[in-house]
């Protein structure tokens, strides 16, 4: 694995947002790209549903630190809170989008709780120290403790969990100084088996298929840590990347792109190529980053110390819109130049039909394939007004050869062919 130097300004990448509070942010929490909530320091929580243009202030009720947020949807959310002090958890939970939360104090005063999901308004997980590893089927009413082995790692502090079905998904977690661990289910989360993966614990994980799964954390003297499965899970490789902070939180703007935060590092580590190779991008104002959310490809946001916002500003990725003017058809040009080294062009248009007035936009997506049909970049994968766009790509990365562009929605589909010659 390769660490890359930096090669834009990170205002090109972030804009910093205004902020309600100078309270230190931990995690967010969205739905869709008009409604996110952050919760963080001093038991605060504020939400848009606006897209982040305006951000409030909602009351959860606390004033200690807020470890965990998640929401299901616009109406069903939970928090972890924890006293530090007299160590107890407390489960937070709303069902208006977060105008009123309701407290409900974790009954094991000597288990601390790091952080809750929901695959549905019935079903959901918390993990916490000790391989703590709960269960509910009752919309959170009670709490059933499941079954993990008894490995020697396998009692360690449960930070976060990734599923890709009801049956399959991770936990990743660990004690710092004494290991990280990955748990994993099979069986709808009753039965869990812990693996060793690194020296340091893992803070967050990242789903990318059902065979390749990555982790990121670290420690104050070895830094970043990655770790990274192909195979589902059977074996993990572990890369140090030597660089300073640690890995809080990972989040994917497209399969290959992904953004890992650093916190108090100042710096997020960016990946183009699924996390073959990395390269540091500091933070504006040299804030610490303790979350990075994409919730799609065009839509990024980051929090951190001081009630820090940023937005992903997507012009760095560069896909523009050439006009507003309203094409009477789905078209899909041929990239320019062609053959190219490294880079190309590939413009679009897209319509506005009779029976989709009224829609905010339409969901499309632009994909690379090399010629054995493999998938090996999203370029676009959100929602469009009609208009004509343009957007770049870079074979950097890839070898010389013939390669396909696709462009799909609900009622359009086409590929072009195009050559990369270095």
């Amino acid at each position: 694995m390769l660490i890359l130097p930096g090669y834009l300004f990170p205002q090109e990448y972030w804009i910093r947002q205004p902020s309600p509070t100078n309270r230190w942010f931990i995690q967010s929490a969205f739905t869709d790209t008009l409604n996110g909530w952050v919760a963080g320091d001093s038991g605060v929580i504020i939400h848009t549903s606006n897209g982040g243009l305006t951000w409030v202030t909602q009351n959860s009720g606390l004033d200690i630190p807020l470890s965990n947020i998640f929401f299901l949807n616009k109406r069903l959310g939970w928090s972890i809170a924890n006293h530090l002090i007299y160590p107890s958890s407390i489960i937070l939970k709303t069902t208006d989008g977060g105008n009123n939360w309701t407290s409900t104090p974790y009954e094991d005063t000597l288990t601390m709780l790091s952080t809750i999901m929901f695959l549905d308004s019935m079903t959901g997980f918390i993990g916490g120290q000790w391989g703590t590893i709960l269960k509910t089927t009752d919309a959170g009413h009670n709490w059933n403790r499941c079954e993990i082995d008894t490995g020697v790692y396998a009692n360690r502090t449960i930070n976060k969990f990734v599923f890709y079905n009801y049956q399959y998904g991770f936990a990743g977690g660990g004690i710092m100084d004494a290991g990280g661990v990955v748990w994993k289910t099979t069986d709808f989360g009753l039965h869990w088996n812990s693996q060793y993966v690194s020296p340091e614990p893992v803070d967050d994980m990242l789903l990318i298929d059902s065979q390749t799964a990555i982790g990121s954390g670290g420690d104050f003297e070895l830094g970043l840590g990655i770790v990274k499965t192909n195979n589902a899970g059977l074996s993990w490789d572990y890369y140090q990347l030597l660089v300073f902070g640690i890995g809080y939180s990972i989040s994917s703007r497209t399969k290959n792109d992904i953004w890992v935060a650093l916190g108090y590092g100042s710096h997020w580590m960016r990946t183009l190529d699924t996390g073959k190779t990395y390269q540091p991008i500091p933070v504006p104002d040299t804030c610490g980053i303790y979350d990075v959310n994409f919730i799609d490809s065009m839509h990024g946001w980051a929090f951190g110390t001081y009630g820090a916002i940023y937005k992903f500003n997507t012009s760095t990725i560069g896909i523009h819109q050439l006009s507003s003017n309203v094409p009477g058809q789905f078209m899909l040009y041929q990239n320019y130049p062609n053959p190219f080294n490294p880079a190309t062009k590939i413009k679009f248009d897209i319509p506005d039909f009779p029976e989709i007035k009224g829609v905010r936009g339409m969901s499309i997506r632009l994909t690379i394939f090399d010629i054995l049909g493999h998938e090996i970049a999203t370029l676009v994968n959100t929602q469009l007004q009609p208009g004509t766009y343009e957007i770049g790509w870079n074979g950097i990365n890839f070898p010389s050869g013939i390669y396909f562009y696709r462009l799909t929605t609900e009622d359009f589909s086409e590929s072009k062919r195009m050559v990369l010659i270095k």
